[in-house]
């Protein structure tokens, strides 16, 4: 989920969706044609970073994640778990309540980018400091960004019945 600002977001209440919720009207992009490094799965993109981000190849800010799963030995994952093979992905899809662009996200990235275990080096938390060292701190923008609950994308994936 894509909140307000990169740096300014905070939830003093206790109830994120409320006081941080907005997303995209289209939070992620599936221009990437890859399918991931077992060749089986679709890949979703963060469509908020590669707008902050526009120079960064397109595969970068892959946006899906195994969350739920009966595991079995001979499942395999891919770093992040982004994606796995040995296993039969469900067709429906499941919101997760990220919230990530918060007030320590400026000091997680200085983290992220010193540790460099994240994905080549931690090339994209190295994009993220970049531009949070340009000064642009704000992710929120009037023209694409809405509450969480109107969001068509969200909305979607909330009213299927199965």
């Amino acid at each position: 989920m894509v909140l307000r600002g990169w740096c300014h977001a905070r939830s003093t209440s206790g109830d994120p969706f409320t006081e941080t919720g907005y997303v995209e009207q289209a939070p992620f992009l599936t221009n990437w044609p890859g399918h991931g490094p077992y060749s089986n799965a679709r890949t979703w993109t963060s469509a908020p970073r590669h707008r902050l981000i526009p120079e960064a190849r397109p595969d970068l800010f892959v946006a899906q994640k195994l969350a739920l799963l009966r595991y079995h030995p001979f499942m395999r994952f891919s770093d992040g778990l982004h994606y796995g093979a040995g296993m039969k992905v469900a067709d429906r899809e499941l919101l997760f309540g990220h919230f990530k662009y918060n007030a320590d996200f400026f000091r997680k990235v200085q983290e992220e980018v010193a540790r460099g275990e994240h994905f080549n080096d931690a090339e994209e938390y190295r994009k993220c400091l970049a531009r949070l060292s340009e000064g642009r701190e704000v992710i929120f923008d009037a023209a694409l960004s809405v509450p969480w609950t109107d969001s068509a994308f969200v909305q979607a994936r909330l009213d299927r019945s199965d």
